[in-house]
């Protein structure tokens, strides 16, 4: 039974980079689609596709081996728009290596676009 289906996803994708399978499958979302958008942006997937199956769904990710670390936060931590360096310190290896995923009032984004538009939020997850 599953509680937590960000980190689920997460697990899941952190399964199949570290024993190098190029696809794995999700159970879709609207977090996980949001998500899945950010991870293809950022370039840490080379495609997604959701597939219909009568209930909620599931996506297919197309990996690329870019993913060392991929872990969802819980709690989620509420983080104001001039404290991301603290959380960037605490949970990626360095500095513009790997992104922290915020959900804000505009939607989920990195934790650059984030600052770029000073807005704050809860962090959801981090990859690098």
């Amino acid at each position: 039974m599953r509680h937590n289906e960000i980190s689920d996803m997460m697990y899941t994708i952190n399964n199949a980079e570290s024993i190098g399978k190029r696809r794995c499958i999700v159970r879709n979302s609207k977090v996980a689609r949001g998500i899945m958008k950010i991870l293809k942006k950022m370039e840490f997937v080379k495609d997604f596709k959701v597939i219909e199956n009568g209930r909620s769904g599931i996506i297919e990710i197309d990996l690329n081996s870019r993913i060392n670390k991929a872990k969802a936060l819980n709690p989620r931590f509420s983080v104001k728009n001039n404290e991301y360096e603290k959380w960037e310190k605490r949970y990626l290896p360095a500095k513009g290596f790997g992104i922290l995923i915020v959900s804000t009032t505009k939607g989920l984004m990195t934790h650059e676009d984030a600052k770029a538009n000073e807005i704050g939020g809860r962090i959801i997850s981090y990859i690098y």
